[in-house]
């Protein structure tokens, strides 16, 4: 591997993600029987943000390692 390039965006946690047991919806009898402990993604909205997301951070990646 010659390059990487990482990143976050928290703008998608509706798209994907595990709804409960972390600190902004904590671990209950509620959210257990509710099943929110499980990871979900919607994929059609994952795909259309990986493919408009994804060139960009190849991008970077090949400009990282020309850079060398």
């Amino acid at each position: 591997m010659l390059s990487a390039h990482l990143m976050a965006d928290g703008t998608q946690a509706e798209v994907v993600g595990v709804p409960a047991g972390g600190s902004a919806e904590p671990a209950s009898h509620a959210t257990v029987s509710a099943r929110r402990h499980y990871f979900h993604m919607n994929g059609p909205k994952m795909w259309e943000f990986a493919t408009t997301t994804l060139p960009s951070a190849i991008k970077e990646a090949v400009i990282s390692t020309r850079a060398r």
